[in-house]
């Protein structure tokens, strides 16, 4: 998702403040490898994310306070045993706006911030878990529940 074109904004302490797009409604392609549901594993699917359901309460409840990490973690997922080695801040202030749901990223962590500053990195992804279903002939995602962006 889109991060930022200009200079990241920062509170007076220095830590990055940054309001961010987390996901958005819409298609996404996904290699069937990579579904795991007995699919062709080298062709690509549409997998749909409807507003019901990123919309959803708990969606958004999900996401609220998630460790922020400078990539995804090798297990695609932070837990109580090593968040402190892969955190570097925090994500807050969910809010849906059109098709998209946003908010507030901190990083608190001075050499990702730097990594951030020199390398112009422009994006973030949230990490989570959810079901897929077949509705219509489509591949739709449901109960979405963050772990991390």
């Amino acid at each position: 998702m889109k991060f930022i074109d200009r200079l990241l904004n920062k509170t007076k302490d220095g830590f990055v403040k940054e309001n961010v797009v987390i996901a958005r409604v819409g298609a996404m392609d996904y290699l069937g490898s990579e579904l795991g549901m007995g699919l062709n594993p080298n062709e690509f699917y549409a997998v749909h994310v409807t507003p019901d359901e990123l919309f959803k309460k708990e969606t958004i409840e999900s996401i609220e306070g998630v460790d922020a990490t400078y990539i995804h973690p090798d297990k695609l997922e932070i837990t109580l045993n090593d968040w402190r080695g892969l955190t570097v801040g925090h994500v807050q202030n969910i809010y849906q706006d059109g098709d998209f749901l946003k908010g507030t990223i901190f990083i608190k962590d001075k050499d990702t911030i730097a990594t951030v500053e020199q390398d112009g990195i422009k994006e973030v992804s949230l990490g989570y878990d959810s079901d897929i279903i077949e509705k219509d002939g489509k591949l739709v995602r449901t109960n979405i529940r963050a772990n991390h962006l």
